[in-house]
């Protein structure tokens, strides 16, 4: 009997050491992959450097204690070698084995050239990596980009940066992020941040980017000329509570147009019906006249027609 329930309690252990053991192998192969190009301490996300990054940064850490990470420096053949968290930074030399890899989750950033890509998984990893997810991705970005830059950016009004600035404030304002930095934190804006919320982050790669950024710092100082934003020695931008009366006054303003130019067009198809149908009974004449007109001009045509022959 008691030969049966240790074979029983084998086979139910079998499925969790299997698990077990897949899963110390997919971490293990997604560090392979990963340690082929590890990181040089600091990154370099900017110039010429920048650009030319391939490299992996691997942590592991424990799902169920706090502050467990290990940095993965190499890769052994029992286990892995690392620098091991303490306080902010990972300092302490340390080693993981090969069994404790099941225990842990594989947290790794992919630096491609300026670009940064995050995996919270070992087979996140190992699928993107197998479908050159970075290289797609990043040329799909380049070929956008290339298309934004052939484009004129369009032009934007200063009613447009207002409100724009207004909705700003109000967003960060209701954020449970930032309420505790003050009101000041919360109003504050760049030329760069504006044109960054009207046309997207591809304005910041854009050729003429300077140019158009000094064409926004001329549109935020008129706003300031108004009265409607101010501006600080930071060179940076809030707006004040005239902007709202401002924007009330021309949403008013613009109604009232919209109106009148309705009323316009309405008065022309107006008239226009009226002047057709006014000269709805002479038609017959009309037409009787014009039919005339055209014999007389064929007719003499062929007089013409016949003389030069």
């Amino acid at each position: 009997m008691a030969f049966f329930k240790q074979h029983i309690v084998r086979l139910r252990l079998a499925p969790s050491k299997a698990m077990a053991i897949f899963k110390r192998y997919i971490i293990r192969l997604a560090l392979s992959k990963a340690m082929k190009r590890r990181a040089q301490e600091p990154v370099p996300r900017s110039g010429e450097e920048g650009k030319r990054v391939n490299s992996f940064s691997v942590a592991l850490r424990h799902p169920e204690i706090d502050g467990f990470s290990v940095l993965i420096d190499a890769l052994t053949p029992h286990g892995a070698q690392g620098l091991y968290l303490s306080g902010e930074k990972h300092e302490m030399p340390c080693c993981i084995s090969n069994v404790h890899f099941s225990e842990c989750k594989l947290f790794a950033s992919r630096f491609y050239g300026r670009y940064t890509f995050e995996y919270h998984s070992a087979v996140a990893l190992i699928v993107s990596e197998s479908i050159r997810r970075p290289f797609f991705a990043v040329a799909s970005d380049r070929l956008s980009q290339l298309s934004f830059n052939l484009r004129t950016p369009v032009r934007f009004e200063r009613m447009q940066l207002l409100k724009s600035a207004v909705e700003h404030y109000l967003e960060i304002k209701t954020s449970s992020a930032l309420i505790h930095k003050g009101d000041e934190a919360t109003r504050s804006m760049t030329s760069s941040y504006f044109l960054m919320r009207i046309h997207g982050m591809q304005m910041y790669q854009h050729p003429q980017f300077k140019q158009h950024d000094d064409k926004m710092k001329l549109y935020l100082r008129s706003l300031v000329v108004s009265g409607d934003m101010f501006e600080d020695q930071q060179r940076q931008f809030r707006i004040k509570p005239q902007a709202i009366q401002t924007i009330a006054k021309f949403e008013q303003e613009n109604r009232r147009h919209r109106t009148q130019v309705t009323q316009t067009w309405l008065l022309v198809i107006f008239t226009g019906l009226l002047a057709f149908f006014g000269a709805a009974p002479y038609w017959v004449k009309i037409k009787a006249l014009v039919c005339c007109l055209a014999k007389l001009g064929h007719a003499y045509w062929l007089r013409a027609l016949q003389y030069c022959c």
